[in-house]
Formats: structure tokens, sequence, C-alpha cells
């Protein structure tokens, strides 16, 4: 065998070839990146600091550049506006419509005066009393009081008139029932002991011409006297009768203001990017208040204080993932790297979502209702691209973890949007379950479209949950961008930026072992076409490793690629290995030590060609 990668020269040392120098160099200039990309990867101190400064430049700068100019009443809109965040503001007119509903449904009160029937039995007897004092005097009488003048204002009469009189007001009696009727309940108070009930049947009550009738029915007959004489003082008695349920305007007014106070002013949530007035639209008295609600919503910055509180949210949440990164690591080592690998998948992950708003904010700028409403985009975010990352790259435990601190912070990018939070957290949990088992390259498109259908149907709960579900159109089309981004965003995101964190992390994903398998592999077609023995016996091996693994426990995807790349060494001189010999041995021709090296030598040839 001849050494062709170097020749001697003068003094006998052996000189490299032009081919061997190219590629120690190459090979050392690929040592010294991946030395200091260990470095750069490794220092997690630096890339705690760089989620802190990161997250706390995103989060304090949301309000920048929405400044909204004020607008007078009659104005005409110069351009559309958009609510720069989420508003929660009053409505007028439904706090109002709500208010007025709620003093309609305050009972009128009335007062039962009890007291009332003796009260005017007492004037009556008076007025005999008085009358039969003054035929002693011989006092002059009124005119109207001729018929019992008459009668000398008789004992017997005053007792049947009283009578009559208390018998006729001994239930309810009330100046006009049709008025009361109108309302569907009432509060009775009953004086003088202000026991109070609700009156919805009005049947035991009647009004005062119904009373008074009862009254002439009553006396009718029993007087023995001419009929002109009965007629004059049974309309004398009647003339008594009067109502003891009277209406307490007072009283009901004061009801009726406190439970009007007791609504609370109406408030809408208006999501970011609400249409709050259209271009060339005249802006009327509702429309300023929510302009200015804007306005006074984005004025002004966080402070010091704000400033601090955000700082020190941050660097718990640093902290707390550089411990776990670091407390995991120890009996978990697929790669070295996990803490530089989870914040850089956060870093990213808030880019994205900065990205994709800010893309919204400009594009939907002309466009009509649900299509201009910015919140609905939020959901096109596919936040579930980092959690499956995480999961294929080491293993779902983490990328359970990981979840948790991207839906955080993915909240507070949102406004501190608790239900954005939530939504975040189960579409993430949603891909790590979908990504659970990745044995087929079609794992990632299913899981796409499990992240998409979750998405889609979380974002109508938690529209729901808002209650903003006074468009359906827009909540469709809230779902839809939640599954175009997880059916479609999701996959993308994967294809693109898994080969290249496999690459930089050094992690042998299930991703990368599937595409190694593939028997369209370059190598395996040369093991097969160069030594087609060796590349059968290899897959035999191949299978009986995957079968073994599976019955330990162990990784059989691992095992079975593994297995069919350990003999790939043979490709450089298949003709020394029996599976590839057609009758003629070349070891016949070769002492036994120089065989046992050759054989030897399709480990290091392996090596050398699997890298």
């Amino acid at each position: 065998m001849t050494d062709t990668s170097s020749s001697r020269g003068p003094g006998g040392k052996r000189k490299k070839s032009p081919a061997t120098r190219k590629l120690s160099l190459a090979l050392r200039v690929r040592t010294q990146l991946r030395q200091a990309t260990d470095h750069l990867l490794g220092a997690d101190v630096g890339w705690s600091l760089a989620l802190v400064l990161v997250s706390l430049l995103l989060l304090g700068n949301q309000r920048c550049g929405k400044t909204i100019a004020p607008f007078a009443l009659g104005e005409i809109a110069p351009y559309d506006i958009v609510a720069p965040e989420e508003l929660l503001v009053v409505d007028a007119k439904l706090t109002d419509e709500r208010r007025e509903h709620r003093r309609l449904a305050v009972a009128d009160v009335y007062e039962h005066n009890s007291e009332r029937a003796g009260q005017l039995v007492d004037e009556m007897i008076s007025l005999f009393e008085e009358g039969r004092q003054r035929l002693v005097e011989g006092g002059d009488l009124d005119a109207a009081l001729a018929p019992l003048s008459r009668l000398r204002f008789s004992r017997e009469l005053q007792r049947s008139l009283s009578e009559a009189v208390g018998w006729s007001m001994r239930g309810l009696v009330v100046g006009n029932k049709a008025m009361l009727e109108r309302a569907a309940s009432i509060a009775l108070i009953h004086l003088p002991s202000r026991r109070e009930e609700i009156l919805t049947d009005y049947g035991a009550i009647v009004d005062v011409a119904a009373a008074r009738e009862d009254l002439r029915r009553e006396l009718a007959g029993r007087l023995d006297l001419r009929a002109a004489e009965e007629l004059a003082l049974t309309e004398f008695a009647a003339s008594f009768v009067d109502a003891n349920v009277v209406f307490d305007s007072g009283q009901t007014q004061q009801r009726q203001l406190a439970a009007v106070e007791g609504v609370p002013p109406v408030t809408v949530r208006l999501p970011r990017g609400h249409m709050l007035a259209k271009k060339g639209e005249r802006l009327n008295a509702a429309t300023l208040e929510r302009i200015d609600a804007a306005r006074e919503a984005t004025q002004g910055g966080l402070g010091w204080q704000g400033w601090a509180s955000i700082l020190l949210v941050l660097s718990l949440l640093a902290f707390f993932l550089y411990r776990y990164a670091g407390y995991h690591q120890r009996s978990y080592r697929k790669h070295k790297h996990l803490h530089a690998l989870l914040v850089l998948m956060l870093i990213s992950m808030m880019f994205l979502t900065r990205a994709i708003q800010w893309v919204a904010r400009e594009a939907i700028e002309n466009l009509s209702e649900p299509f201009n409403q910015l919140d609905a985009y939020t959901y096109l975010i596919p936040l579930g691209a980092g959690a499956i990352m995480i999961a294929l790259l080491s293993n779902g435990r983490i990328a359970t973890v990981y979840t948790a601190f991207a839906s955080v912070l993915f909240g507070a990018l949102n406004g501190n949007d608790f239900y954005a939070m939530v939504w975040a957290m189960l579409v993430q949990l949603s891909g790590v379950y979908a990504i659970s088992a990745y044995r087929e390259r079609t794992a990632v498109l299913r899981a796409g479209f499990v992240v998409g259908g979750a998405g889609a149907f979380l974002a109508l709960a938690i529209e729901v949950l808002r209650g903003d579900v006074d468009s359906l159109a827009r909540e469709l089309y809230s779902a839809g961008l939640a599954f175009v981004g997880g059916a479609v965003g999701v996959g993308l995101l994967i294809s693109f930026l898994l080969p290249l964190l496999e690459s930089l992390f050094h992690v042998l994903t299930d991703v990368r072992l599937l595409e190694l398998s593939n028997v369209d592999n370059p190598l395996l077609q040369q093991l097969a076409l160069k030594a087609p023995g060796s590349y059968n016996h290899s897959l035999v091996v191949g299978t009986l490793a995957q079968e073994g693994a599976r019955a330990v426990g162990a990784n059989t995807l691992f095992c079975r690629v593994a297995a069919v790349y350990h003999d790939i060494g043979k490709i450089k001189h298949p003709e020394y290995y029996v599976e590839n010999q057609h009758g003629r041995n070349p070891h016949d021709r070769l002492t036994p030590s120089m065989s046992a090296l050759v054989i030897a030598s399709h480990v290091k040839d392996g090596v050398k060609l699997a890298r």
C-alpha cells in the first residue's frame, strides 16, 4: 500500500501535500470557530444580562411613538385614528341606558295610612257636634248643612253615616287606580308601623270613586228619609271618603337616585388597532371621548418606579431560568449550553412577536372590519414553534418549563394581558404534546396542525372570556389567523431554524437522525454501491439494534441509525471483508499482522467519512 498524502523532503522529513495542508487549514479554522462559539454560548451571565436588557427594551418602550393629537368637536378626522393599545373606556350611552333601566326597575313607593278612615270619621262627628251646638246657641249654619239642620243633627243619623264611611274605607283606597296599574309592582309602606311589602296584584285596591259608589249602595234605603234628603245626605257622607293609599314621590325619587348611583360606569374594551374614527369622519362627542382616553393612556413614560419594577421582574425571571438550566444539566447532558439555548429562543420569540405586530400595524391601516383589528393578529404569531424546537433539541420537560417563561414574557409584551398569557401557554403546551413522539418527517407538519387547531379554538374561547362577542366575523377571523400561525408558521419556522440550532449547539435531534436514515444519503449510496454486502449487513444490524433498544427502553431511532452507519469505513477497501468477496480473498497474499491492520483501519476510515 502506498501513502500518497505526503512525500519526503530534504533530510528525510515527511512533507505534507497541498491537499493535506488545505484540509488542515480548514480544520484549524473550523476548530477555532467551534471553540469561540462554545466560549460564547458558555457565558451564562452574559446570556442572562442579554435576556434582561432585551426584554427591558421591548417592554419599556411599548408606548413610544404612539401619541395622538387633540381634536375638536365637529372636526373632520384627517386620518384613520386607531387605538395604539388596549383601552378601557366609559360608554356614556350604554351607561345611561343601564341607569335608566335600573331607575325604571325601582318600584314606586306608596304609603297606606291605616288611620285615615278614623280621622275622616272623627271629622264627620266633629261636624255633627258643632251643628248641634249651633242649634242650641241659635247661630247660622252653612246652607250645605240644611238637610242635617232639619234633622237636628240626629245622633242616629251621625252613627249611620260614620259607620258607612268607615265601612267603605275598610280596605286600600287609592286616588287613581289606573295610574297605579301602569307599574309592574309597587312598594307599599303601612303606617304607622312602617311595615313594607311589594305588591304585584292590585285586586285588593279600589280607587276613591269605587269606594264612594260602595258607600252609596250601602246607604240606599237605610236612612228612612225622603228621596231628596236621602240623596243629599248620601252625597254628604260620600264627600268624606278619601284615599288612604297615596304616592310618595319624595321617597320614590330618593330610591331611584340611590339605584342609579349604584350602577357603575359601563366600560368597554377596545383592543389595540380598534378603529376609533375613519378618515373624513366628523368627530362627535362620543368619538372624542374615546380618542381622549386613548391619548391619556399613551401619555407619559413609565417613570423610574415603572422601570425599576420591570427590571426587578425580569431579573428574577432571568435568575430562575439560569438556576433551572444549571440544575437540570447536572443529570442531563444532551448538550452543554442549555441556558444559552433557552435564552436565545426566548429573545427570538420576543423579536418575532414585535416584528409581526409592527408589520400588521402598518398593513391594516386602510383595511375594513374585521381585518383592521390589530389585536387579532396577535394570534398569528407562531409561538408554538419555540416550544417545539426546545422539545426537539432537549426534551418535553425542559420545553414545558420554557413555555412558562415564554408565556409570561408574551403576556407582558401584549400590555400585561392575562388572556394573552393563557393563550400563549396553552398553545405552546399543545405543541410540546404534539411533538412528544417524533419518529417520522410528517411529525412537524402534524404538530403544526395541532398547534393551529388548538390556537383557533383557544382564540374563540379567549374572546368569549374577554366579552368581545359582538362581531362573529371578527371572532372567526381571529381563529383563522391562529390556525394559519400554527399550521403554516410553525412548520416554516422550525424548518428554517432547526438545522441552524442543531449545528450551533451540536445537538443530534430525531429530525437529524431521520435525515441520516434516508437511503438516498450520498454516504449510504456509496456504501451500497462499493460494498453491497456490508450495506445489507448494516441494515440487518440496524433492525436488530432497533428491536433491542425497544426492549430495553433506549432510543430506537438512534440505535438503528448508528448501526446502519457502523461499517461505512469499509467503503475504502470493501474487497478485504468477507461479505463483499466473490471467490478471491486478498488476505491470502498478506501477512496476518497486515490483515489485522487493514481490517482494523475501517474504524478510523469510518470516523473520517462520518465527519
